[in-house]
């Protein structure tokens, strides 16, 4: 399914029992992140099972105590110590030059346990938050539509 920056998902209402995103929102803004929930609430049918990935604590810990993965995602130090300070909340920290276009931010984002249990809990429910589910590394998010 292609899709377009910032514009509704090109699907109907309720077409999907599952929905699995990995390594999507780990690079959205917050407004991108919530207009994309949005989006995949309402393309979800009731009942259907969401498993989205995001930057949590363990990437976060990560980032800020192994050179390699601080590295990898090439980020400026104090921006990563901004990303700790609006824990367990959201950061998201812009990066020109890579995908970011007129029609999308691209960047590194982290989103804490306790915003997911706020703010994405306004459009699912919470089943659970797996930290460092993969590669010990991004949280598995599981959500249900109701």
């Amino acid at each position: 399914m292609a899709t377009t920056p910032r514009a509704p998902l090109p699907a109907r209402d309720a077409s999907f029992d599952c929905v699995i995103s990995i390594s999507v929102f780990t690079h959205m803004s917050e407004a991108d992140s919530l207009f994309y929930l949005d989006e995949l609430h309402r393309v979800t049918k009731p009942g259907a099972t969401l498993l989205l990935t995001v930057h949590g604590e363990r990437a976060l810990k990560r980032a800020e105590t192994e050179s390699d993965i601080f590295e990898m995602l090439s980020i400026p130090r104090a921006k990563l110590e901004g990303a700790r300070s609006a824990m367990p909340g959201f950061s998201f920290i812009l990066q020109q030059g890579h995908l970011t276009s007129d029609a999308y931010e691209y960047g590194i984002s982290f989103t804490g346990e306790q915003y997911v249990h706020t703010e994405w809990a306004k459009r699912f429910q919470v089943n659970r938050v797996v930290s460092g589910a993969i590669h010990d590394f991004q949280d598995i998010v599981v959500l249900k539509r109701t």
